[in-house]
């Protein structure tokens, strides 16, 4: 009913089409704002990210480039391809359309759901075997009856009319309507309990449920990204913010002031959002800014930017120049590894120190741990100078230190894991972003313990007709499935065979 356009370039010239004109080969100019018409391979990025969450399940923007990688990459490692149906967030670029219609990984997705099959509830499976049970204990005393009825010497016209009575008479024809009665009394309860049930069948198959397939972005977790841990030289805290004001659950910073008040000018001068839209992260950094008591419009009032250096997919930061009070200063913001690579000194609580080897290395080594935990990780830097820089400006920085992110979980969905648990339903989760991501939002919401570290991958996930007892025992054993390939829907056959429902 809506009718996506897209930019196409034709013979030379850039067209605004509708995305149904579309055809393998065009060249289609896509920037911010654009839901992307086609499946395509990139030629060109600028800033360019896009959001996937509908085809991977990731809430965080995936970064896009245009370097070639292995046939066997997952759909949400593909970061030369943009797949229809995802939307652009940031920036601009140029794509070659590679798939359309059925083609695309949507059209996909769309076929596999199409060719489902309407599977039966239970309450439809046992009303099917009571019937099967009433026939023949019907035809038993209708055969009875007429035997017997023959024996005493009964003419054959009445056998037949009293066999056919008797067996209009044994079935109960009252029992689709006190079926019907009871599920909607089931509806009418439901509804008092704030839980709208649309289906009559549901209401029993939501008593018989035994496992739940529930995706992670969106209904375990809220589907934003939200700052969770500062990482300084000295020292690492966790953050959160409550009614917009910045709180430390674990004790607040001691020998990193000045690293959190550079670490906070940094995060809202070199940041393009603005009012609560563009890239998920900078919103979260001016969030985490206003919740410390800092305002982007007053900063930019006090230094004021004259430079900026733009984050691309092969430098993998982000730098700003700003003319402040007292001189100039410059920001960056980026990947630890490429933004160390620009620094000679690091902040460290009052002083400045040089970057020695060893100290960088072990800020790497912090940084693979908290993003081997499923967090975003960030670093920031500045330089402050009296007179006007040269043109590159992003060397001999001083680092400050690191941010985290994460889609945090819903707050009462604990709570739901728990009564499930206690109602004896098992919770599994299928989703398709990072297995490190999916293990620590499962701990955080008690989906499995601290421990747990089982995690089957869509690579592992071997084809339905090749399922051995021992790989369908580990399966069963199995909490967290991660990126598993929409076409590997076996699974989720097995559990529906089992009275599960899927939880989306």
């Amino acid at each position: 009913m809506e009718v996506i356009t897209a930019k196409v370039v034709r013979e030379g010239k850039t067209r605004s089409v509708s995305a149904e004109e579309l055809v393998p080969g065009d060249l289609v100019v896509l920037e911010s704002g654009d839901i992307i018409p086609a499946d395509g391979r990139l030629m060109m990025v600028n800033r360019f990210q896009c959001d996937e969450s509908s085809l991977t399940g990731e809430s965080l923007p995936c970064d896009k480039g245009t370097s070639p990688l292995s046939a066997d990459t997952f759909l949400g490692d593909q970061k030369n391809m943009v797949f229809k149906g995802a939307a652009a967030i940031n920036g601009h670029a140029m794509m070659i359309v590679t798939g359309i219609a059925a083609n695309t990984q949507l059209g996909k997705i769309t076929a596999l759901v199409e060719s489902t099959g309407d599977t039966l509830t239970p309450l439809d499976k046992k009303l099917n075997a009571l019937s099967r049970k009433l026939i023949w204990i019907t035809l038993a005393m209708t055969a009875v009856f007429a035997i017997s009825a023959w024996l005493q010497g009964k003419a054959l016209l009445t056998i037949i009319e009293t066999s056919i009575a008797l067996a209009v008479a044994a079935i109960p024809e009252g029992l689709p309507i006190v079926a019907t009665v009871a599920l909607s009394y089931g509806m009418l309860l439901m509804a008092r309990r704030n839980a709208i049930v649309k289906h009559l069948q549901a209401v029993e198959t939501l008593g018989s449920t035994g496992v739940i397939l529930t995706d992670k972005t969106g209904t375990l977790t809220e589907n934003k990204i939200t700052i969770d841990s500062l990482s300084f030289p000295e020292e690492s805290v966790k953050v959160r913010i409550e009614n917009n004001l910045l709180k430390f659950p674990n004790g607040a910073i001691r020998h990193s002031s000045v690293n959190f008040e550079q670490l906070l000018r940094a995060g809202a001068l070199c940041n393009n959002a603005e009012g609560g839209n563009g890239d998920p992260v900078e919103v979260s950094l001016l969030q985490m800014a206003f919740a410390a008591g800092l305002d982007k419009a007053t900063l930019q009032k006090q230094y004021r930017r004259i430079a900026e250096v733009p984050f691309s997919s092969e430098i993998m930061m982000m730098g700003t120049l700003h003319k402040g009070p007292s001189g100039y200063v410059i920001t960056a913001k980026g990947s630890v590894e490429r933004l160390l690579e620009k620094c000679d000194r690091f902040q460290s609580g009052d002083r400045i120190e040089s970057l020695t080897n060893d100290s960088r290395n072990a800020i790497l080594t912090r940084s693979e741990k908290m993003a081997a935990s499923g967090l975003r990780v960030l670093a920031f830097a500045y330089r402050a100078e009296e007179v006007l820089p040269a043109e590159d400006y992003l060397h001999e920085l001083v680092y400050v230190g690191m941010a985290c992110f994460l889609d945090p979980p819903r707050t009462d969905i604990k709570g739901a894991i728990l009564n499930c648990r206690a109602a004896g339903i098992k919770i599994v989760m299928i989703t398709g972003d990072h297995p490190q991501t999916a293990l620590n939002i499962a701990r955080k919401v008690g989906l499995i313990d601290d421990q747990d570290k089982a995690v089957l991958t869509g690579k592992e996930l071997p084809p339905a007709g090749l399922l051995t007892p021992a790989w369908r025992q580990r399966i069963l054993n199995t909490a967290i499935f991660a990126r598993p390939p929409p076409s590997k829907n076996w699974k989720l056959r097995m559990y529906t065979n089992m009275g599960a429902i899927l939880w989306p």
